[in-house]
Order: C-alpha cells, then sequence, then structure tokens
C-alpha cells in the first residue's frame, strides 16, 4: 500500500475484501453469489468449496487465496475451513463445532478457538 498527496493506492488482491459479490464459473456461465449469503468455505485439495445454505460451488482457489478475498467477517477456525461468523447461529464448545442459519456445521479447532470467541461478546 502507498500513499502519496493524501490518496492511498491498494494492490488488486487487497481490493478483492472490499468488494461485496464473487462470480463463480459455472460451465459457461458466472454465477453471482452474495458474500454475506455464504455459510463458510472448505479446502479440498487444490479447490476451496464456498457453502450457500444447501449449496456449494466449486472453485479452484486455495483457502488462503479465499481468505484474501472475503471480509473481516471471515476468519479462519479449523485448516480446512473458514467461517463467516455473521451467519453463526450457535457454537457447541462440547463438540467443538459451528452451526450456521442453514442448518449446517463445520468443525472448529484449538488453534483457532480464541480468535472464533474474541469476535463475540459473551454474557
Amino acid at each position: 500500500m502507498q500513499s502519496t498527496d493524501n490518496q492511498i493506492f491498494l494492490a488488486d488482491s487487497q481490493l478483492d475484501r472490499f468488494k461485496k459479490d464473487l462470480l463463480v464459473r459455472i460451465n459457461n456461465k458466472y454465477k453471482k453469489i452474495s458474500k454475506n449469503e455464504i455459510d463458510f468455505i472448505s479446502a479440498d485439495g487444490k479447490y476451496a468449496n464456498i457453502h450457500v445454505g444447501d449449496r456449494v460451488y466449486t472453485v479452484r482457489k486455495s483457502l488462503k487465496a479465499m481468505s484474501d478475498m472475503m471480509p473481516i467477517s471471515f476468519i479462519r477456525v479449523h485448516a480446512s475451513y473458514i467461517a463467516n461468523t455473521s451467519r453463526v447461529e450457535s457454537i457447541n464448545t462440547h463438540r467443538s463445532e459451528i452451526s450456521f442459519e442453514s442448518e449446517q456445521s463445520i468443525p472448529y479447532s484449538r488453534k483457532y478457538k480464541a480468535v472464533l470467541f474474541d469476535l463475540f461478546s459473551i454474557v
């Protein structure tokens, strides 16, 4: 990032974080997906699976690359998962599991537990 005369220049990869939608290629078309609607993203080798409700979109991107283009509400919760914290419905500490509004669940690991819980106010 450079700053000259009160102007800030961001690299293209940094701008992706501020874009509100993704375009996912499906055959010969692009499907627009709002980042706010994504529950979580899972790793599958060289691919990432984007979970939106009961639908799954597979893209050829690493989990790290997907994480870099997501807004701040998306955090790494496991070596194989990124969660959209704005879509979390509950966190089961006994089973180390995060449940979403779509009734899907993913695990979280001890490594990322503190970061996950720091994003919420616990009462």
